[in-house]
């Protein structure tokens, strides 16, 4: 209902807007407003057949034409459970899971988040005060459970993120220890001389490293720098050598792009992984499987990994956009990879977007390799100042001096609000640019908007529509975007497509947006997909846009964009990269722009984790003010939680209490009036 309502609330902005336009100076009275809103009701709603079901067959039939699957699954609907069903170290260890599985520290309360999500999934009801203890209860026993990655002596706020455990601690140091063995181990062979057109000095050192057979081989290259293209030179070299390299990436579309535009076989670094016997749960708990085992999720017996995923020794692994590379799985592919006596590089960019979850891998794999090569060179902008600028922005130095240079060059916009925002960036879009902005929110009121004028031209097709996740219309000529790896359907999380056709079931054909080939691929979307795992995409966030080149750039800064989400932004677009900014002048504009490159939110592992959690005590006294605050802080809620529990107690007392009290009053009540009545022979005789 949700979706739709949104959808009613757009057309009757719509349809009202029209009808002004038709009468100038005039206010719609209620018989009007009345039609106009049973017109957005009836607008793109989904017309009934209707039919006489004189029969189960004919019902029947007439749901599957409308997409009734009969074997469709079905969410398993959770009973509702009380807290004594609930095991409270069983939760207070998955929420430490979870915990581990975001970040290498995290305060107290992350941990409580998590307690109280795992509580709500399990469908436990109870009452407010009952919840509150259990959830605290199990807090404490969690963080009881953990680590402090600050000094003994040092004082530890809630809000600052120290909390560690043992198994964070561990992996972390497994995964230096490994690649610390790579960085150490000599290599025996000469390194092949690497020429060809089109590439400068530093990417032919990094593609004669690449097509080496040393065990550790780390790139890093500047958005535009030419990494792929550093890639195809390694590529045939290590071919030249008789040496097979298999290029592997933390997302299934990068693996797809980089199949395309290498001309190798690639996949994700999970299914790599997987198939080799790794499994990880929603909890981010990983187990491996050895050959013979029974796969707890499927059933089936685990026989080893697929032919074409059989590892050969010397064979070199490349890790594309090694910088969203998490530490389980990065750890996983280290361990197959030493297991098969293969070698490893890993090529990415720091300054652009980190793993979803524990990261920092490029970041220890660079400190501990003897070299590491960087592409600076870029290639990619017409501009050569904008360039330069581009390379400056990637280290984020002096961002005042930055966002100066960026406004010289034209190209930052200021708005008096976020409609005016909204309408300049729909306005000035041209096909195929990519726009950036924070959050998921902020994309879907973009790409309404974009959507509407691409109606209004008749780019669009408005007649025939689906609803997509975001509740927004989908019609043949969308761009819409893929949010989940499918195999069978053959799509993959954030890639892009043109809507072609919307079928009667609302399922749709699509193309692939992003592919330069002359037979573009088309896939069938089921209807069932597109309304849980597909949007449009004409704005998105910087995890759409990473990886894309783009005739032109748009990038809307706000309070939720960081330093990476701005270096991504501000370097999609070949002619063109603008930043529009929602500000009352241009100080103001600087100051915020200076405050998004100051945002760091990469999680790089324990050492950087540590180094930030010190910086955050740093001054503080441990009993100075903030020890002061804490502690009657702490007062308080001690205080509160035994007025909750005394409360609480009279209250059950006050249930107990009450029907026993009213049976004796009754009884005194007919004593009382028994007294009254003086027995007759007793008054005569005084």
């Amino acid at each position: 209902m949700s979706k739709r309502g949104a959808q009613v609330a757009r057309n009757l902005v719509r349809f009202e807007a029209e009808w002004e336009a038709a009468h100038p100076g005039e206010t719609p009275g209620p018989v009007v407003s009345a039609r106009l809103r049973a017109k957005a009701w009836d607008h793109e709603r989904p017309s009934k057949k209707p039919s006489v079901l004189g029969s189960e067959a004919v019902w029947l039939r007439e749901l599957q034409d409308a997409g009734y699957t009969l074997d469709l699954p079905r969410a398993t609907v959770q009973p509702p459970r009380t807290l004594d069903e609930l095991a409270v170290q069983h939760i207070a260890s998955r929420a430490l899971d979870r915990c581990a599985a975001a970040a290498s520290a995290w305060t107290v309360h992350d941990v409580q988040e998590q307690v109280a999500r795992i509580v709500t999934e399990a469908g436990a009801r109870a009452a407010p005060h009952e919840l509150c203890k259990f959830i605290t209860i199990t807090t404490r026993l969690a963080a009881d459970d953990c680590l402090s990655i600050l000094p003994p002596d040092a004082p530890r706020p809630e809000h600052v993120a120290h909390l560690t455990t043992l198994h964070v601690v561990a992996v972390e140091t497994e995964l230096r220890d490994r690649l610390a063995q790579r960085a150490t181990r000599p290599a025996h062979g000469a390194t092949p001389r690497v020429q060809g057109p089109g590439l400068d000095a530093d990417q032919a050192r990094a593609a004669a490293a690449v097509a080496s057979i040393r065990p550790l081989v780390i790139v890093e290259g500047a958005a535009g720098a030419g990494k792929t293209t550093m890639l195809g030179a390694a590529i045939r070299a290590a071919g030249q050598e008789g040496r097979s390299v298999r290029v592997v990436t933390p997302t299934k579309k990068a693996a797809d792009v980089a199949a395309v535009e290498l001309g190798v076989p690639t996949d994700s670094v999970a299914a790599l992984v997987y198939d080799h016997g790794f499994r990880w749960n929603a909890d981010g708990v990983w187990t491996r499987l050895a050959v013979g085992d029974t796969d707890p999720v499927t059933g089936a017996t685990y026989r080893g990994p697929a032919k074409e995923n059989r590892l050969a020794a010397g064979e070199r692994v490349v890790v594309d956009e090694a910088g969203m590379l998490d530490q389980d799985t990065a750890l996983a592919l280290l361990t197959v990879a030493d297991e098969a006596g293969m070698t490893l590089a890993l090529v990415g960019d720091r300054a652009q977007l980190p793993a979803v979850g524990r990261g920092g891998v490029l970041d220890i794999a660079a400190a501990l390799a003897p070299h590491v090569y960087d592409l600076t060179n870029l290639h990619r902008f017409v501009d050569p100042d904008y360039a330069q600028l581009t390379l400056d922005l990637r280290t984020g130095r002096n961002p005042a001096e930055l966002f100066d240079r960026l406004h010289a060059l034209g190209l930052v916009q200021l708005h008096e609000d976020a409609d005016a925002l909204r309408a300049a960036v729909a306005a000035e879009r041209i096909d195929g640019a990519a726009i950036t902005t924070a959050t998921n929110d902020e994309a879907r009121e973009l790409n309404a908007l974009i959507r509407e004028d691409r109606v209004r031209t008749g780019v669009v097709d408005d007649a025939r529509t689906i609803d997509g996740a975001d509740g927004l219309s989908i019609g043949a000529g969308d761009l819409i975007q893929t949010r989940r790896n499918d195999s069978e359907v053959g799509v993959a999380n954030r890639q892009t497509w043109i809507v072609q056709q919307v079928g009667d079931d609302g399922s749709l054909w699509v193309r692939d947006a992003a592919s330069e080939r002359k037979q573009q691929r088309t896939v069938h979307l089921p209807a069932e997909y597109v309304t849980e795992h597909a949007h449009l995409a004409y704005a998105a966030t910087a995890y759409g846009v990473q990886g894309m080149t783009a005739p032109a750039s748009h990038t809307v800064l706000s309070d939720a964009l960081d330093a990476a989400g701005v270096y991504v932004g501000l370097t999609r677009g070949q002619e063109e990269n603008r930043l529009h900014v929602v500000a009352a002048d241009l100080e103001d504009a600087r100051e915020q722009f200076t405050a998004a490159l100051e945002r760091d939110r990469a999680d790089r592992g324990l050492r950087e984790a540590t180094g930030r959690a010190q910086a955050a005590v740093a001054g503080i006294v441990a009993d100075g003010p903030a020890r002061v605050v804490n502690t009657e802080r702490a007062r308080l809620r001690q205080g509160i939680e035994q007025a909750e529990r005394q409360a609480a107690q009279w209250a059950e007392a006050a249930e107990a209490i009450e029907p026993v009290g009213r049976t004796p009053c009754r009884g005194r009540d007919a004593a009382g009036r028994g007294r009254g009545r003086r027995p007759a022979g007793r008054g005569g005789a005084r």
